[in-house]
């Protein structure tokens, strides 16, 4: 499924992680080598390669389902041969994940082994409650034993039960589990079930003012409203004489005082002016040229993430490598199987070979910084001279994995686990802060401040200033 609309997470976001995949593809002749059936090494795909296209079947211990939003979307030339009898495929993630050639497709997934379309309940929540026993990576932490479990919510549903009733199920579960990477969708992707503990507290947070509002009736428009009203008040912390720069409605420029420079980044997806991930790469390349320049003459950069809910890890690899000036490990992640994990697999970051910016960070989170962003904080972490304050991030941290119902549904859940160069994860709990500042708060925004910029503008100027001394 591909999700083109990014809604934001405090009043209710689908980001689209990476892992998932993406609609952009180009049918080229395949080799005769390649053609056949490729399972992946978790993840729960079947691949049918042919010289035309790759159709993809969800499949679990139990069930198989081709998945009609995946298939066709990827050309065979995204898989590359090891040798005969394994591959790599493509997928436009950090890494590529690891195909083995099967004789043939399984019986399961031969044709009308599922009737689609069809919506039988206790099929339904059977291929979803299997799909998250052997794939949900967080099981041990959230303390969830899927067999045990079963019986407590199987109850729930019967074959009488209407979809509607069966969201509903769905929607306790999901508040049970409190994953930010757990949806259901409908067929026409809307959000059908969802919740996250952390998305609602921004939504408490600024509620309490809607409540005591005077002429606005709509929650969301009011939100807007916050969001504007506090944008307002940072730039209100920029210095006269340089214009602050707006690109590609997601990078805002500012200078601050104390040759400070102010980035805020809004998303990792989603922002440049064609679709696709290869458009957000060329955007991130063409407004860092006009970017760093400024940066650079700066004594120390703001980066500001508070309102940023994720996006494409490869985005985030392209921003980090603007920060760097020589290869940088910055953790490592693994996937979850049916039994276990996958072996940590590192992630390796390459500057890139043209300008950098290697002068102290301080990066503003909030309880909205989510999924890759949150994958940025972790890469800022590793490459040092950085701070962060304002609030614990949103813990989410995992790919969203994309599966098929029969009824025509998708739901997602978290099947990665990524740690950093310790071996921690922060995952649920989210990446820590050294000093606390709440985002949106009602005290900042009845004194039109913002006490986490101004806190960072003295770690900042303190820091240039015992520079310049010694």
């Amino acid at each position: 499924m591909f999700i083109n609309q990014l809604f934001r997470c405090f009043i209710i976001v689908a980001t689209v992680a990476p892992g998932y995949l993406s609609a952009q593809s180009i049918h080229l002749p395949v080799s005769v080598e390649k053609r056949g059936i490729w399972q992946t090494q978790g993840y729960g795909y079947i691949l049918d390669v042919d010289e035309n296209k790759v159709t993809i079947f969800d499949v679990t211990q139990k069930h198989c389902l081709l998945n009609k939003e995946h298939s066709g979307s990827f050309s065979a030339a995204n898989l590359k041969l090891i040798n005969d009898n394994r591959a790599v495929f493509d997928w436009r993630s950090l890494h590529p994940v690891t195909l083995n050639r099967l004789s043939q497709l399984p019986q399961k997934c031969q044709k009308n082994s599922l009737e689609p379309n069809k919506f039988d309940p206790v099929q339904v929540f059977d291929i979803y409650w299997q799909t998250f026993s052997e794939h949900y990576a967080y099981s041990e932490q959230k303390n969830i034993d899927w067999h045990k479990q079963y019986a407590k919510w199987r109850a729930k549903v019967s074959f009488t039960t209407t979809e509607k009733q069966l969201i509903g199920v769905i929607r306790q579960f999901l508040k049970v589990l409190d994953d930010r990477h757990a949806f259901l969708f409908s067929a026409d992707d809307d959000v059908l079930a969802y919740s996250n503990a952390k998305d609602s507290i921004l939504n408490a947070r600024v509620r309490v003012g809607f409540e005591q509002r005077q002429g606005v009736a709509h929650f969301g428009r009011y939100f807007d409203k916050v969001v504007k009203s506090w944008n307002e008040t940072v730039k209100s912390y920029f210095v006269d004489g340089f214009e602050p720069q707006y690109l590609y409605n997601n990078f805002w420029l500012g200078q601050l005082p104390n040759q400070l420079s102010y980035l805020e980044v809004e998303d990792m997806s989603g922002f440049a002016t064609l679709d696709g991930m290869a458009a957000d790469l060329v955007a991130v390349d063409e407004a860092f040229n006009k970017i760093l320049p400024s940066i650079i003459g700066s004594k120390g950069l703001v980066l500001d993430l508070r309102y940023n809910g994720g996006g494409e890890d490869l985005v985030v690899e392209r921003l980090l490598s603007y920060f760097i000036d020589k290869p940088l490990t910055i953790g490592a992640k693994s996937n979850k199987m049916a039994e276990g994990f996958s072996s940590m697999r590192p992630i390796v970051i390459q500057p890139v070979k043209r300008l950098n910016y290697t002068g102290p960070i301080v990066v503003l989170t909030s309880v909205a910084t989510a999924s890759a962003a949150e994958l940025f904080t972790l890469g800022l972490s590793a490459r040092g001279n950085v701070s962060f304050i304002g609030e614990s991030s949103n813990g989410a941290y995992s790919d969203m994995l994309f599966k098929s119902l029969p009824n025509g549904w998708q739901f997602s859940l978290s099947n990665e686990v990524y740690v950093d160069l310790k071996g921690k994860s922060y995952e649920v709990e989210g990446f820590g802060v050294s000093e606390r500042f709440e985002y949106l708060n009602a005290k900042d925004l009845a004194n039109a401040t913002d006490s986490a910029l101004t806190r960072a503008i003295e770690i900042l100027s303190a820091d240039h200033t015992a520079a310049d001394t010694k």
